[in-house]
C-alpha cells in the first residue's frame, strides 16, 4: 500500500484530499464508489491481489466445472454428450480466455468483468442443460447456479456493481428458462424462482458488506499514512529548523561546527584540500543604528540571498558564523578556487548596490573577507585553519575594508 501511496505523495500532501476521505467516511460512498480519484487509488492497490484471487479461483473453478460432468452423467444422461461438447470445447476454451484477460495488463480494468464472466459462462451452459434435457431431475440440477452465484458473490469477490450486474442477469435468464421447462411443475418453478432469488439477495448483501469493510479498511490506512507523512514533515521542519539560521535562511553556527569537522575528516581521508572564508559587512553598526535595525535584517537577508546564489557547489556551505558574520566551507578547493570564489562575492555584494551613506568605505554596503586554505591530512589542525582565516579577515578590514585577503601562511596552490 505505501508504494502506492508514495507513487501520488502530492495527492495525499493535498488538504483537499484528507477532506474527501472524511467526507467518505462520515457521509458514505454510495453504491461502493469513491471520488473519481480515491477510487483509483482504491483500484490501484488492490489490483493485483484482486487479479491474482481472480485468476487462481478461475483456475480452481474451471476444475470443478469440468469435474461436474460427473453429475451430468448420472443426472442427464440423455444430454451427456451435448453437455461433454459444451463444457469441455465451448465453454472451457471461452473461460480460459478469459483467464488469460485478467493476467493482460492493457485489460487491467476490465478484470472484474473477465471473473464475472467466466460465472455467467458456467451458469449459461447450466441454463442451456435445463432446457434441452428431457430428465426428471430438471427440478434438482439447478442447484449449480447457486455454487456459481456464491463463488462469485462471496469466494471470488467480484466488485458489488459488477456482482449485481452478473448475478441478476443469470436471475432473470433462470426465470426465462424454467418457464419453458415442461417437466418442472409451476410449483417447482416458483419455489426454485424464490430459492435462486434468495441466494441472489444474501450473497450480494455478504458481497456489499464485505468490499464496503475492505474500503473503510483503506480510507482508514490512507488516514494513518497521510499522518505519517504530516509527522515526516513536521519532524523534517524541526530538524531544517535546528540547523537554519532564522533570519537568513543560512545554515546556523551550531550546524557550521558539525559541518566543517565532518569536511575537515573527509578531506583528510580524501587527501584533498579544505578552504574557508569569513565575511563581513563593513561598518554594519553604522547601518544598524542610522537606518535600524529592519533595514539591518533586510540588508542581511539580501546579503544571504547573494551567498546562496554564488555558493551552489552540492558540498559547499554557506552560514551565518553571527551577527553580521558569515562564513562558507568549501571542500576539495585549494586557495585559487577559493580567491575567485571570494572575489565573485565581494563583487557581487557590492553590485546589490544597498545604499549606506553611513559607511567609511562606499556609498553602498561592501563586504570584507578573509581565507584560508589547509590540507588536512598535511598536518594541522581544524581550530588552526579556522583562525587563520579569521586572522585574514581582520587583516582585510585593518587595510582598509572591502579588501579579499588570503592568509600568507595557508598552505596553497596558486
Amino acid at each position: 500500500m505505501d508504494s502506492d501511496i508514495e507513487d501520488r505523495s502530492e495527492n495525499i500532501r493535498a488538504p483537499e484530499f484528507e477532506s474527501r476521505i472524511y467526507e467518505c467516511l462520515d457521509n458514505g460512498f454510495k453504491f461502493n464508489q469513491f471520488p473519481h480519484d480515491l477510487e483509483q487509488m482504491y483500484l490501484n492497490y488492490h489490483h493485483k491481489a484482486r487479479t491474482k484471487r481472480f485468476i487462481w479461483f478461475g483456475l480452481i473453478g474451471l476444475f470443478f466445472y469440468n469435474l461436474f460432468l460427473i453429475g451430468d452423467k448420472t443426472m442427464l444422461p440423455d444430454i451427456f454428450h451435448e453437455a461433454l461438447i459444451t463444457r469441455v470445447f465451448v465453454v472451457t476454451p471461452l473461460m480460459i480466455f478469459s483467464i488469460i484477460g485478467m493476467s493482460i495488463k492493457k485489460l487491467s480494468r476490465f478484470v472484474d468483468f473477465l471473473a464475472g464472466n467466466i460465472i455467467f459462462l458456467a451458469s449459461a451452459s447450466i441454463l442451456y442443460f435445463l432446457l434441452i434435457t428431457n430428465n426428471p431431475n430438471v427440478s434438482n440440477y439447478h442447484t449449480g447456479l447457486i455454487i456459481l452465484i456464491v463463488v462469485g458473490n462471496i469466494v471470488m469477490r467480484i466488485r458489488f456493481r459488477y456482482a449485481v450486474f452478473f448475478t441478476l442477469l443469470i436471475l432473470f435468464f433462470f426465470i426465462l428458462t424454467v418457464s419453458h421447462i415442461e417437466l418442472m411443475n409451476q410449483e417447482t418453478v416458483n419455489n426454485s424462482i424464490m430459492v435462486l432469488f434468495t441466494i441472489v439477495c444474501f450473497t450480494l448483501i455478504g458481497n456489499y458488506q464485505i468490499e464496503h469493510e475492505n474500503r473503510l479498511m483503506y480510507l482508514n490506512s490512507l488516514l494513518r499514512r497521510i499522518d505519517a507523512i504530516k509527522l515526516e514533515d513536521s519532524n523534517k521542519k524541526l530538524q531544517q529548523m535546528s540547523i537554519t539560521d532564522g533570519l537568513t535562511g543560512l545554515i546556523n553556527r551550531r550546524h557550521f561546527d558539525v559541518a566543517i569537522k565532518n569536511e575537515w575528516k573527509n578531506c583528510c581521508r580524501s587527501n584533498t584540500w579544505l578552504s574557508l572564508i569569513f565575511i563581513d559587512i563593513d561598518c554594519f553598526k553604522n547601518y544598524n543604528d542610522n537606518y535600524g535595525h529592519q533595514k539591518g535584517d533586510d540588508c542581511l537577508q539580501q546579503v544571504a540571498g547573494q551567498l546562496k546564489a554564488t555558493v551552489n557547489r552540492p558540498r559547499d556551505i554557506a552560514a551565518r558564523y553571527g551577527g553580521e558574520e558569515f562564513v562558507i566551507i568549501l571542500p576539495e578547493t585549494d586557495a585559487q578556487g577559493a580567491m575567485t570564489l571570494a572575489g565573485k562575492i565581494g563583487l557581487s555584494i557590492e553590485g546589490l548596490n544597498i545604499p549606506h551613506k553611513f559607511s567609511m568605505v562606499a556609498d553602498v554596503v561592501t563586504v570584507s573577507i578573509g581565507v584560508a586554505t589547509m590540507q588536512p591530512s598535511g598536518g594541522g589542525n581544524l581550530a588552526q585553519l579556522i583562525g587563520l582565516a579569521d586572522t585574514a579577515l581582520y587583516e582585510a578590514k585593518n587595510q582598509g575594508r572591502n579588501k579579499t585577503i588570503l592568509h600568507p601562511e595557508s598552505h596553497r596552490i596558486v
